[in-house]
């Protein structure tokens, strides 16, 4: 829940931030944006009351267990050599997964890094538009 109201924050008040809102509102008009940002808070507002009912719903019988991942790492199982190389798996299958798509995106943009990486240093570029 915590990392869903972060990035609902970093996304929308960031962009705002981000990209100049003076230019959303020549754009879009300042109807539609208050339109919009009333949809973000009703959005916020209904994930933070339904929720902790949905999760009571839902898991109620199992909140008085503990976390299989914390008892996990408390035991140390994840010094076994077995758990390591599942690890390292995973994380060399996430590392092949996002460097193919990178490289798809960079063909895509014709080479541009630093429109893909660092927009703000120079023009944003689309890969997937």
């Amino acid at each position: 829940m915590g990392l869903v109201l972060a990035t609902v924050s970093v996304w929308y008040v960031g962009d705002v931030i981000y990209n100049d809102y003076e230019s959303y509102k020549e754009i879009f008009g300042e109807e539609i944006l208050s339109q919009a940002w009333w949809q973000v808070f009703l959005f916020l507002g209904a994930f933070a009351l339904l929720t902790p009912a949905l999760h009571t719903a839902i898991n109620g019988r199992l909140r008085a267990r503990r976390s299989y991942i914390m008892a996990y790492v408390e035991r140390q199982h994840f010094r076994q050599p077995n758990a390591q190389s599942r690890l390292d798996s995973l994380a060399i299958g996430l590392f092949l997964g996002w460097a193919i798509l990178m490289v798809i995106a960079l063909v895509r943009v014709k080479g541009n890094v630093i429109g893909l990486f660092a927009p703000y240093l120079g023009q944003k570029v689309d890969p997937w538009g």
